[in-house]
Parts: C-alpha cells; structure tokens; sequence
C-alpha cells in the first residue's frame, strides 16, 4: 500500500471528512536523482565507474527497475556488470539483475523484498572505454514501477572526455637565490581553476600538494630544484614549473687593511685593500664613516664604484685608526682609494 492511501485508509477509519475540491489532496510524486563517478576521463582511457541511483526520501513507492542509456562512443565491457542496492537505513542490501542491451544498461528487481525503497541507493557498477571525441556525454538514467515512471530530481549524470592539458601553473612566491632560508615556501595558480597540483623537491617524486607548499626541512647547503605540475580531473598533466636556487648560509671570509696596513701616515687619501671569498661570490660590501658599520651602505663590489670616498686619517705623525671590521665576503676586490673630508676614523665591514 503506497503512503498516499494509507493515509487515506487511516483518515477513513478515523471518521474524519476530507474536502474532496480540486487540489485538495495531491499524491506524493516519484523522485529519484543519478550520478557517475568518475565524471571526467581522457580520450580512449579504460575506468571503472559507478552510477548511483537513489530513490528519494520523498518517494511514494519502491522502485522495480531502471535503465541506463549508454552514450555513443562508449564501449562497456558487460563481463563487469553488477548492480546492487545499500544496506544502510533498512535497505534491502539486494543485487539485481543487470543485462548491457543494445544501447543501454536494464535493471530489475528480482523479487518485492529488493525494491529499491525510500532513502536507498542502487549502485550500477562496469568498467567501459571511452570515446576518442572529446566531449561531455549523457548516462541518460530513468526509474520505474510497473507503468508508472519517477521524476528526475537534478540533472542526469554526464561524463566529460577531455583531452586537453591545463597549462603550467605560475609561480608567484619563491626564495631568493641564494638563499639562507632552510624552510623555503612557495606560492602557484593555474589558469584551469578544476586543476589540481602536485610537487616535488630536488627530483623526491611528485605527490599532491596544494598552494603555499612549505618543505619545512631544514634543507641543507648547497642547490636545489623545485617542481610543479597542474592536473585536471580527466587526469591530463600540465608541463612542468621548475624553480632552481642554492641555498647558503655560510657567512663568506676575508680580510681588510687600510693603507697597506701603516701604522703611521702623514697622508690625508685613505687606501682600503680588501679580499674575500664565497662559495656564491660575493654580491656588495658595506662601507660605513664611523663606529656603526651596522649602519652603513650596501654597495657593489668596489670593481664597480670609483671614486669610494673614506674618512682622512688624523695629522701626520699620530696613529692610523685601523678600525674595520670583516663580516662578509666575496671575490677580491679592486682597491679603492680616494681622499674624504670628514675626521673621524675609517671603517668599513665586507657584507
């Protein structure tokens, strides 16, 4: 007895009148819903999928059988064809007879005790290959009783061939090079917003991963690559996004004298004689008037800046302040030498 008449049997026996106008009592109409896993494959590719088809809570009545329509181009393999429906929620847990037709996939109940009742779900499970036109192609699904045909409720499930790689993602985020950061992280996009990522470090193996990806390591001394891919949900591959950089945290070395190392000068022009050495070269040095060599500026290697003017030294006869301080280093560097005006004592830090 459906729902519909049993509440009506129930009114009856109540002794309670119904108003038997137009439209007084409308019967509950058949839902059900139809989807498909996997929803996006390549051209060709051979997969298993699933079609799930659920016979809504709202439902008047049990279902007895349903058909699948099968796309064009689409080859099923009938060897792998099940149907069953779930257990859970006083569900039948049945399986039911599945025959790959000319163009379609028949289903039926075996018995009344394996209806596919409210609230439950039958599961169409085959393998199929798909068509070499990309495309998105319909399982066109419908659900029965006897005459009386459900309602579709959302959409009919589609499968979407494609083909096509999404480009390769962007980097917007990355370590400088060099680097003395030993937990790097980096920031990417994609044009294709259905993509999905996956990584790898130093040629590890891809895996997923998502944006930032941080490798909190700490990743030691020396180069090291990073890789990207984008990857939609057919599975096509973007090409790769690849950052090369060296990270270093060794301070460089090296040494500074002022005028040839004199302790004495008469002379007011000031002479800096510099040598370092990095492993990565050596990118500006610091020079600063005064005690604070913390303070001073970066410049480029002293090849490149001519004049550099530093402090004179005192008056001829006194000591020449050697205060300069070495911190960091770089290929030896042509001397400098130049006359100043200020009267305190040189310094100047390689950086």
């Amino acid at each position: 007895m459906t729902r519909g008449r049993l509440l009506l049997a129930v009114l009856a026996a109540l002794g309670l009148a119904l108003p038997l106008g137009a439209g007084a009592f409308d019967a509950v109409t058949d839902k059900f819903s139809a989807t498909v896993v996997p929803a996006a494959v390549q051209p060709v590719s051979s997969h298993g999928y699933t079609i799930a088809i659920l016979n809504r809570q709202i439902s008047d009545d049990g279902a007895q059988s349903a058909q699948i329509s099968v796309p064009a181009g689409f080859v099923v393999n009938p060897s792998t064809l099940t149907a069953t429906t779930t257990t859970a929620g006083g569900c039948s847990g049945a399986t039911w007879t599945a025959t790959l037709g000319v163009g379609s996939i028949d289903l039926a109940a075996p018995d009344a005790a394996s209806e596919l009742e409210q609230g439950c779900t039958l599961n169409v499970v085959f393998s199929a290959v798909a068509p070499l036109a990309e495309g998105t192609y319909t399982w066109t699904t419908s659900v029965s009783r006897g005459t009386t045909t459900f309602d579709l409720q959302g959409t009919q499930p589609t499968v979407k061939v494609d083909g096509t790689a999404p480009p390769a993602p962007t980097l917007s985020n990355s370590p400088t090079d060099p680097s003395n950061d030993t937990s790097p992280t980096f920031s990417f996009s994609d044009t294709d917003e259905s993509a999905t990522f996956t990584c790898q470090l130093d040629g590890g193996g891809f895996s997923t991963c998502a944006s930032p990806k941080t490798y909190n390591g700490p990743l030691g001394d020396g180069p090291h690559t990073f890789d990207v891919k984008a990857v939609d949900p057919a599975g096509n591959e973007s090409g790769l996004t690849s950052y090369a950089w060296t990270i270093d945290t060794v301070d460089p070395t090296g040494s500074l004298n002022i005028n040839d190392g004199d302790t004495y000068t008469s002379s007011t022009a000031v002479t800096l004689n510099l040598s370092a050495t990095d492993a990565n070269g050596i990118v500006s040095y610091r020079v600063a008037n005064g005690s604070d060599c913390t303070s001073g500026t970066f410049v480029p290697p002293f090849s490149a800046v001519s004049p550099y003017s530093a402090d004179p030294m005192p008056r001829a006869g006194s000591p020449a302040r050697r205060a300069a301080r070495s911190t960091a280093t770089r290929p030896r560097s042509r001397v400098a030498r130049a006359p100043s005006t200020s009267r305190s004592p040189a310094r100047a830090a390689i950086l």
